[in-house]
């Protein structure tokens, strides 16, 4: 099963081109997500974070990335990351070609967490929130940003075609459509489906307490909490 089209050259290349396309202020997902940073009352300035799943790095050129101390963004595309470190690589900024499940940092290496549009793609969030918690310090916050739960079914049927329903998964031929922006074609895969207490169960095993859960626009949640242990 295919659960992330983007480690494909070709499909990566398409995202990469539809990222192009956008302004400098990026998607509304982007706006939002930067809206959430900018809400919370802590001064970056002694962070690192870490973007997991930072797709071509575009989102470490925004305003409030920059006051973070420094900055780590990894994809398991070679395709993606190899962008992102033509494009985006300058001080305290950095790349990493590696996967949600086996980051190659050590325990307690980060500050702050961030992830947007990722967690529908892991067909295993109880081992990325552990992978998760392990490389972020304890008091360290997170901030998550994925498809709402009570809302993917819509999600699928608007971004997909020929689609089959199993009992943990979805299958299709999928389009992403950003409004003002050109689809990309992710062809054929599979998307698992979690429900919104499997998520919830998959952090609380991994010492990553939820303290918000927010409903955001294009059938979005955000998830807010920090490691306790």
């Amino acid at each position: 099963m295919i659960y992330n089209p983007f480690i494909k050259e070709s499909i990566a290349k398409e995202w990469i081109s539809s990222i192009l396309d956008r302004d400098e202020l990026g998607t509304s997902t982007h706006r939002e997500f930067i809206e959430i940073l900018e809400n919370i009352n802590e001064d970056f300035s002694e962070h690192s974070v870490i973007d997991i799943g930072c797709g071509n790095g575009f989102f470490s050129t925004f305003d409030v990335i920059k006051r973070f101390k420094k900055y780590t963004g990894i994809d398991p595309s070679e395709t993606l990351i190899l962008n992102a470190k033509e494009n985006y690589s300058v001080d305290k900024v950095e790349f990493s070609t590696s996967s949600a499940y086996d980051l190659p940092f050590e325990d307690e290496s980060f500050d702050f967490l961030i992830s947007i549009n990722v967690w529908f793609y892991l067909e295993n969030i109880l081992s990325a929130a552990k992978e998760c918690s392990r490389i972020l310090k304890k008091g360290s916050k997170f901030v998550i940003m994925t498809i709402d739960p009570e809302q993917q079914k819509d999600w699928f049927l608007y971004h997909g075609e020929s689609i089959r329903f199993n009992e943990n998964s979805v299958y299709g031929k999928w389009k992403i459509k950003t409004l003002g922006h050109h689809p990309v074609d992710l062809g054929y895969h599979y998307f698992p489906i979690w429900t919104l207490d499997e998520i919830i169960k998959s952090f609380d095993r991994s010492n990553l307490k939820i303290k918000e859960i927010n409903k955001c626009s294009n059938k979005r949640i955000s998830i807010l909490g920090e490691k306790i242990g």
